[in-house]
C-alpha cells in the first residue's frame, strides 16, 4: 500500500533497542520473509521507531525455540513506512499480551506493560463512568488501586495490597483494614471505630473536655468511694427488708473494692 510515494506495510519486530544516541530502534522481518531468527540474523537492519505523542511503548523481543527460530505467535506486530531508502517503524500490538488484557467497555482504554514473567500490569479507564483501576501482578496475586465508584455509585478511592490489607476512602469515612478483614480502624466526622484487639505502647494523653469519653482514675475512686461509705454504714439489721447475710456480702464487696482502689491509686502514682 502506498500514499504519496510512501509505501506502508506490516511487519514483525524481531528486536527492539536504542541506537548510540538513545533513540528507539526496531529490527524487523516483513510478513512473508523466510528469515524469522531475529537479532543479527535478521535480513533488515534496525530502523528508527516512532510513537504517538504522550505515550511510548517498547515491545518485548520474541521467544526463541531451541533451533534458534522465533516461536510462532510470540512476535510483536509493527507498521512500516518506506520512503525510498528510508524506513520508519510504528509499534502495534503483541499477540502474547492481547489475550491477557481486561475486556474494555465502549469508550474505555487501557495502558499496559508486559513483564518478563509473562504477566500484564495495566491501568484501565472505564468507558461508562470514568472509573480507573491500576493492577500490578505480584505472583498469583496483585496490588490494586481503584478510583471511581462503588456498587452503589458512591465515590470511592481504594488501595489494596496483594496480601489483602488496604485503605478505603468512602464518601464520608476512611477505613484502614488488616489483611484478614476483621481488624480495622474506621474514621468519620462523628466517631472513630477500633475493631479488634488494641495494644497501646507508650503514653496515652487524654485532653480534658466537657464530656469525657473515658472514665479517669479520680472519677472511679470518687464514685466507688461513695459506694463504699454507703455499704459500710449499713447496720446489721436495717433496713428491715435487707437480711444480715446480704449486708455482710455487700460489705465484703466494699472491702474488695477498697483494696482495688488502693492498687489503682498505686498505679496512678507510678504512671504520673
Amino acid at each position: 500500500m502506498s500514499f504519496r510515494g510512501v509505501n506502508v506495510d506490516f511487519g514483525l519486530a524481531v528486536y527492539t533497542g536504542h541506537d548510540d544516541n538513545g533513540y528507539p530502534v526496531t529490527q524487523y522481518d516483513a510478513y512473508g520473509s523466510e528469515d524469522t531468527t531475529g537479532g543479527s540474523n535478521a535480513g533488515v537492519g534496525a530502523q528508527p521507531t516512532s510513537h504517538t505523542f504522550g505515550f511510548y511503548g517498547r515491545l518485548r523481543d520474541p521467544e526463541k525455540a531451541p533451533d534458534g527460530n522465533v516461536v510462532q505467535g510470540s512476535v510483536g506486530n509493527i507498521l512500516l513506512f518506506h520512503d525510498g531508502d528510508d524506513t520508519r517503524v510504528f509499534t502495534l500490538d503483541d499477540p502474547r499480551v492481547t489475550q491477557l488484557l481486561p475486556v474494555l467497555k465502549p469508550g474505555g482504554s487501557v495502558q499496559y506493560g508486559y513483564t518478563k514473567a509473562n504477566k500484564v500490569s495495566f491501568h484501565v479507564i472505564d468507558g461508562e463512568d470514568g472509573d480507573q483501576t491500576i493492577f500490578v501482578p505480584v505472583g498469583d496475586k496483585a496490588h490494586q488501586v481503584r478510583v471511581g465508584f462503588d456498587a452503589n455509585d458512591k465515590p470511592i478511592v481504594s488501595l489494596t495490597h496483594a496480601d489483602g490489607q488496604g485503605i478505603e476512602l468512602f464518601e464520608k469515612k476512611i477505613v484502614l483494614k488488616a489483611s484478614g478483614g476483621t481488624n480495622y480502624i474506621e474514621l468519620s466526622n462523628d466517631k472513630i471505630v477500633l475493631n479488634g484487639n488494641v495494644t497501646v505502647t507508650g503514653g496515652l494523653n487524654i485532653a480534658p473536655k466537657t464530656s469525657k469519653a473515658l472514665v479517669t482514675v479520680d472519677d472511679l475512686k470518687n464514685t466507688l468511694g461513695a459506694l463504699i461509705n454507703v455499704l459500710q454504714a449499713l447496720p446489721p439489721t436495717a433496713p428491715p427488708t435487707v437480711g444480715a447475710a446480704t449486708i455482710t456480702a455487700l460489705q465484703t464487696v466494699a472491702g474488695t473494692i477498697n483494696a482495688t482502689l488502693q492498687v489503682v491509686g498505686t498505679l496512678s502514682t507510678k504512671s504520673s
